[in-house]
């Protein structure tokens, strides 16, 4: 059964990486959505968030996708 997956990003460069990571991995992106700026307790500044919706085969490619973002951020340019 088809479940529905959410990633947080603090920016929009962050969330492509994110969504072309879960792409690759087999999820199907269907939305980015701007999440507005937060401003936390302690937060110096306010932040913006983006969330990243993907459709995947089942939990345990949930997983699977995870691991796919966490590989995609570790090549991130400095």
């Amino acid at each position: 059964m088809k479940q529905i997956m959410v990633r947080n990003a603090h920016s929009d460069f962050y969330a492509m990486m994110i969504a072309k990571a879960m792409e690759s991995a087999g999820g199907s992106v269907f939305s980015i959505t701007y999440n507005g700026q937060h401003t936390g307790y302690g937060a110096s500044l306010p932040h913006s968030e983006f969330i990243v919706w993907a459709k995947v085969k089942d939990d345990e490619h949930i997983g699977l996708i995870d691991q796919a973002i966490e590989k995609a951020l570790d090549r991130r340019p400095l």
